[in-house]
């Protein structure tokens, strides 16, 4: 079924049509270090005993799928990535495994993972696509990506032989026993990637993970804090740090983003109750995360709603605003209206410029005079006249010295009367503060800060 035997005769698809190929049956996928005309490669989606699997190859180096394609296509299954021929690197979940003939991995399409080809050799693999949410409830647990098992093994022997044939082989597509083949294979990888049971490992290797679990808490709220500092501090190499959570069915990444997401929950739920309107990128960027917007999908994957709905879940199984439509429905909720958290009202201030596709969180308050770079996620507050951009924005430039901006918020001209303004209109466009304060003043506009 698969095209192994001979990948030098069986390259058929240019690269747009191997990268759209892909994207539908695996998520968005970038090949590196080859040009297009020099591409060759396929991808054969096939049914097998009610799941999909994909034949993969092609000789481009090196293919990548980052965060960013992630975040854009929130793929949410897993693959058993089969290696049928070739030599294969992969990178996925703090994991660094190689991929020879007959080894299998698992991949979860909701984390990064590179795959490099070794001396630029074409390659071959086989994915097996498996459903999250049916392999985790028939399985009791959450395989973690990145777990590798050598060719040899009898499971995935067994599994690989069956998936091979199509279903056309033993009939109809959707036989009924299709149900029960899943069930089958669901069973060899879990055989395959069951997390040993942590206590079976020594006591010695068990004050370890007590101490590295210490470790981790003391330092989590460091953003450059990750694998590679725990390994140093608790004086072991990475790879036997990998070694100890992936035993215990986890990764030290896991376990950091654990304690930083459990912080800012009991955060979020102080910010509630205290009734303070503290940003809640404030809240992500002081539990280590750089980017608000990689908080935010953390921490709805964890707890199944968005931080800033973190603490109204306790105000009932509705969330639906009665009290907008008035009448009734105003009267019987009046009394509950001061129970839902706010985040305070976002501010605009006066001759403000805000670029496209800018966000502006609640409860950030923008001064006058400020710009917002195109793309921002602004989640703290502008000071007057100051430039912000980036994700999370942070300040620039401010546009004037200090001295001018004081002037500035002190003419306020767009307080002035519309008369004036249409008089002087030359000058507030391009004329300089201490001009426009000249202005102010002949006219008596001049205010006392």
């Amino acid at each position: 079924m698969f095209q192994t035997d001979d990948i030098s005769g069986t390259l058929q698809s240019d690269f747009e049509e191997w990268r759209d190929t892909l994207r539908t049956g695996c998520g968005r996928y970038y090949s590196e270090g080859i040009k297009p005309n020099h591409f060759s490669g396929w991808v054969r989606p096939i049914s097998v005993r009610g799941l999909t699997v994909l034949d993969i190859g092609s000789n481009a180096p090196r293919v990548e799928r980052t965060n960013r394609d992630v975040r854009l296509d929130s793929a949410d299954h897993y693959f058993a990535l089969f290696a049928p021929s070739g030599q294969l690197a992969m990178v996925h979940n703090d994991q660094a495994v190689r991929l020879a003939a007959g080894d299998v991995a698992l991949v979860d399409a909701s984390r990064p993972v590179t795959y490099t080809a070794d001396n630029g050799d074409p390659w071959n693999t086989v994915a097996l696509s498996l459903p999250r949410q049916s392999l985790i409830s028939h399985l009791g647990f959450e395989p973690q990506g990145g777990m590798y098992r050598p060719g040899g093994t009898s499971a995935g022997r067994l599994l690989f032989n069956l998936i091979r044939e199509p279903d056309q082989a033993e009939g109809p597509s959707s036989s009924p026993a299709d149900s029960y083949m899943r069930l089958a294979v669901y069973d060899l990888v879990g055989a395959l990637f069951t997390p040993s049971d942590p206590w079976l490992g020594s006591r010695q290797s068990d004050t370890l993970f007590r101490r590295i679990h210490g470790i981790i808490k003391d330092g989590f709220a460091d953003p450059d804090f990750g694998p590679n500092e725990v390994a140093a501090e608790a004086r072991i190499s990475l790879r036997y740090l990998q070694k100890l959570f992936t035993e215990r069915g986890s990764t030290c990444s896991d376990c950091i983003f654990s304690f930083r997401l459990d912080q800012a929950a009991r955060l979020v739920q102080r910010r509630a109750s205290l009734g303070t309107n503290q940003p809640l990128a404030d809240i992500a960027f002081g539990c280590g995360f750089r980017d608000y917007t990689h908080f935010a999908r953390k921490f709805r994957h964890r707890f199944g709603h968005p931080p800033g709905a973190h603490s109204e879940k306790c105000h009932g199984a509705g969330q639906y605003p009665f009290f907008v439509f008035g009448g009734d429905w105003l009267e019987l909720t009046a009394d509950l209206l001061p129970r839902i958290a706010s985040r305070g009202d976002t501010v605009i201030g006066n001759d403000v410029w805000i670029g496209r596709d800018a966000v502006i969180m609640p409860g950030v308050a923008i001064g006058d005079g400020a710009i917002i770079g195109a793309g921002a996620v602004v989640a703290s507050d502008v000071p007057p006249y100051a430039t912000f951009a980036g994700n999370p924005a942070r300040l620039i430039r401010h546009r004037y010295s200090d001295d001018d901006i004081e002037r500035l918020l002190r003419i306020a001209w767009w307080r002035w009367p519309i008369e004036l303004i249409t008089e002087h209109v030359r000058t507030i466009w391009a004329g300089t503060p201490v001009e426009l304060e000249q202005v102010a003043e002949r006219a008596g506009l001049v205010a006392q800060r």
